[in-house]
């Protein structure tokens, strides 16, 4: 009985030390993580893409949303942390979010002088994440003949205008220049009631041009196939005139609006009136809920053999058109 007794002690002590090393040393990774120095990323040669991520970039949560450009640009003890994915992610929050990294161009970057645009010094900021309401750029320049460096702030995101984006793109785009290897820190100000996400990519021109093209041909694909279900269906209906088919095209339509404002292509269609985005892409989700949810009650008739099941579809039916309404 002791000696069971005894090997229980043993078992259960040697447990608590393995946890208390185990948590020691997950809380010193940690400490570790947010005290290192985050190193420079270094711009090589034309015709590459750079995700910035987990190679240098930092965040800082403002959860009174009152710090300034002069003071994060400046003060060192504010308590940066590096983020631990290529796409960070925060949910939804309250707070504004900073980012920031710094880039500087290798020397077999830079062109001659009176180089064309397009050159190896010429590269873009992606922020490959329409929904973004608000953002604040800010390039702190080092210069070689002034001792004061030099902010350069940027405005962008889904609230503005489409005309006043720098690079007129589905994404939010800021060019940037480098005519020196001097590094230059790029501070990035977020605020948004969508989920707060910042997946950052540099891109020289060509790659950019090339990327995009891609992303063109599987969206153009996407939204052909889904239009070409909806013209499918209009015909059904017109020739049959069975509602189930109509319900069906009213939830592609709004099926199309939501992807075309999450992938950021409906920021073409909308120009000048940005509040659409926001006002109608979590209406068009509800209504494309709702028309789902309708649709499989009349085309498998659960209102004559699964009355249970009938029940759910005309409740979800319900949510989906208060959500569109609300």
């Amino acid at each position: 009985m002791r000696r069971k007794r005894l090997i229980s002690i043993i078992v259960s002590t040697i447990g608590v030390v393995l946890c208390s090393l185990y948590f020691y040393s997950m809380l010193s990774a940690q400490t570790a993580s947010e005290r290192k120095n985050v190193s420079i990323l270094h711009l090589p040669e034309q015709d590459t893409v750079l995700v910035v991520g987990t190679r240098c970039m930092e965040y800082l949560e403002d959860i009174s949303g009152t710090l300034m450009p002069e003071r994060i640009t400046n003060d060192s003890t504010l308590g940066w942390r590096s983020v631990t994915s290529d796409k960070p992610s925060f949910g939804f929050t309250r707070s504004v979010y900073w980012f920031r990294f710094t880039a500087r161009q290798s020397d077999r970057g830079l062109m001659p002088t009176g180089a064309v645009s397009g050159s190896a010094s010429e590269w873009l900021v992606e922020i490959d994440y329409p929904p973004l309401d608000s953002i604040t750029i800010v390039v702190k320049q080092h210069s070689r003949n002034t001792p004061v460096p030099i902010l350069d702030i940027l405005r962008s995101g889904d609230r503005l205008p489409f005309r006043e984006r720098f690079v007129p793109h589905r994404n939010f785009v800021i060019p940037l220049v480098f005519q020196d290897t001097v590094p230059r820190t790029i501070y990035i100000l977020v605020s948004t009631e969508s989920p707060m996400q910042m997946p950052i990519t540099l891109f020289s021109r060509g790659a950019f041009e090339r990327h995009n093209m891609r992303c063109d041909m599987f969206y153009g694909a996407l939204f052909g196939t889904m239009l070409t279900m909806v013209a499918y269906n209009l015909v059904l209906f017109f020739a049959m005139t069975v509602s189930s088919y109509l319900l069906f095209v009213v939830y592609m339509l709004a099926s199309v609006w939501y992807y075309a404002s999450i992938s950021g292509y409906a920021a073409y269609l909308v120009g000048d009136m940005p509040y659409l985005l926001n006002s109608v892409t979590l209406a068009a989700l509800f209504c494309a809920y709702a028309g789902l949810a309708l649709f499989g009650r009349f085309f498998l008739q659960t209102f004559r053999y699964a009355p249970l099941l009938d029940r759910i579809h005309v409740g979800a039916g319900i949510l989906g058109f208060i959500g569109t309404f609300a």
